[in-house]
């Protein structure tokens, strides 16, 4: 009798053992991988969801780029210009690319502007895009829109702001215009294909009145081109006007993350 409930009990262990073994194995094959999504800290991450081989945690955790002011200026002869100032609260990750698009309503809230574009931006940097020339009146013009997308981050070691600067400048009142020139400096070792060159004028207090920009192509490494910039006749303060070097370091890729 003994034997025999001995021989169940070892036979009803060997089941179990069996059925719990294929269970394990049906939960192995069916369990899911960590991911950069299932809400919990697993695999290499840092934090939940980010860090290791997920989106950075500064990226994670930011709400993206600020658009710190929208302003229309006039451009004299029933010309504007649109100012936008946008801002990257990241201290460790720049855009290395992003696009925008920009437009307008008038006071019935017709569409009245359309412009696509692309520019970048650096860790910690704010910066200004400036759409002159536009064919529209200031006063026909009751709000702007612009919305940043597509941005492709990398980090502020592998994009970093460049060494480029410019100097010799001069700012005179000619005819109906005012003429801004220099040069711009390449002190790197590598040529960039494009450089901007934004001017803003002020009025006596700090309220930018105008704005204006060219760009400037393939300077060399260590080398040198001058650039000129005209806007029409405002009533600035020329002594309080900035000019405002962007250049987008070349060969630099970011990745993009959709957590924004």
């Amino acid at each position: 009798m003994k034997n025999r409930f001995l021989k169940q009990f070892l036979y009803g262990l060997f089941y179990l053992s069996v059925f719990s073994l294929f269970g394990f194995l049906i939960f192995l094959y069916f369990k899911p991988s960590p991911s950069c999504s299932d809400l919990k800290k697993n695999s290499d991450e840092t934090e939940v969801d980010c860090g290791g081989s997920c989106v950075p945690c500064e990226i994670k955790k930011s709400s993206g780029l600020k658009i710190t002011s929208k302003k229309i200026l006039s451009a004299g002869n029933s010309l504007s210009t649109f100012l936008i100032e946008i801002s990257n609260p990241l201290n460790n990750f720049g855009a290395s690319s992003l696009s925008y698009h920009l437009s307008a309503k008038n006071s019935s809230g017709q569409n009245i502007f359309d412009k696509t574009g692309a520019s970048f931006i650096y860790a910690g940097e704010s910066k200004y895009i400036i759409e002159p020339g536009i064919e529209l009146s200031p006063d026909s013009v009751s709000e702007i829109n612009i919305d940043l997308k597509n941005e492709e981050w990398a980090s502020r070691d592998s994009f970093k702001i460049p060494k480029i600067q410019y100097r010799d400048l001069k700012i005179a009142v000619e005819g109906k215009f005012i003429n801004v020139s220099g040069s711009v400096l390449n002190s790197e070792t590598v040529p960039f294909p494009e450089v901007l060159v934004n001017v803003l004028f002020y009025d006596g207090v700090g309220n930018i009145l105008g704005a204006s920009k060219t760009i400037i192509e393939d300077i060399q490494s260590f080398g040198e081109k001058t650039f000129f910039v005209s806007h029409p006749v405002i009533n600035a303060d020329l002594s309080k006007t900035k000019v405002l070097i962007y250049a987008k370091r070349p060969g630099v890729f970011g990745f993009p993350f959709d957590s924004f």
